[in-house]
């Protein structure tokens, strides 16, 4: 919840309907330094265009995300909507974090944690108490000041599906073949959804070849069990987290980057237990 400051923000697109020629790329500038011209906020529990404690404004040429109008947070999410809706575009933006979170946040998960919300319907038709539009998020995320590095550009699926459709297909001539696809998912919330479908398509007599799919939550008895040794539910959570991602983990035959993902694994499961 640290102030965000945006110089500026492009975006290169095939504006709808989504049969626009997409093979035409004219950058449009979005934020054009002076106003929030084209820009509506809606902040949680307040109504749509009501900018609340000036939140969103335009300073030194800067677009400014700022809390120093607040006395607590209190989930007040706020959220600047351009006017116009496309279909087809690459998003440019530069950004820095400022100062520190605001009283009443939420939690260490927001610390330096913005991001562009994509696909989100008319923002007039989001509740009034509603914290995030429907939409897919690519994050803008800040370092933590501790020297670590940081991964941006995440995805977060606030009300939406992840659908994973993945296929195999194995040619006439592709004999001999020995493939194997395996996607596992693991539900954190109640209102968490994956739609997984893995598909073979066989052409070829002499091969190797299977499919499967998890979907489940954690292991009630395996938490139970950690807790019953005295760990912390949250740091048994981050334990059996951590277990299930170290398969795909250990796969990896490059010792950098298998060093890498470890160190983002664990940063951000210490963010959440």
């Amino acid at each position: 919840m640290a102030a965000l400051l945006i110089t500026h923000v492009l975006l290169a697109s095939a504006q709808s309907p989504p049969n626009a020629n997409a093979s035409k790329e004219e950058w449009e500038v979005l934020f054009n330094g002076k106003d929030l011209n084209g820009w509506t906020p809606k902040v949680a529990t307040h109504k749509y265009g009501v900018n609340v404690g000036n939140t969103f404004r335009v300073e030194d040429g800067l677009l400014k995300v700022r809390y120093d109008q607040y006395k607590s947070f209190d989930g007040q999410f706020g959220h600047l909507f351009y006017e116009k809706p496309f279909s087809y575009y690459r998003l440019l933006v530069e950004y820095r974090f400022v100062g520190e979170q605001a009283p009443g946040h939420p939690g260490a998960w927001a610390l330096r944690n913005s991001g562009a919300m994509l696909h989100s319907p008319d923002p007039r038709t989001m509740l009034l108490e509603q914290s995030f539009p429907i939409s897919i998020e690519a994050q803008f995320v800040g370092g933590n000041g501790d020297g670590k590095s940081r991964s941006t550009a995440n995805l977060c699926t606030p009300g939406t599906d992840v659908v994973f459709n993945g296929k195999i297909y194995v040619r006439p001539d592709a004999q001999k073949t020995n493939a194997f696809q395996s996607n596992r998912n693991i539900l954190l919330s109640d209102d968490a959804k994956v739609n997984t479908k893995p598909q073979l398509e066989i052409w070829a007599d002499d091969v190797k070849c299977s499919h499967g799919c998890t979907t489940g939550q954690l292991d009630e008895e395996a938490l139970f069990y950690l807790q019953s040794r005295g760990i912390p539910k949250a740091k048994a959570k981050a334990m059996l987290l951590y277990a299930f991602a170290g398969e795909l983990i250990e796969a990896v035959n490059q010792p950098m980057v298998k060093q890498y993902l470890v160190g983002i694994v664990r940063e951000r499961l210490m963010e959440t237990s």
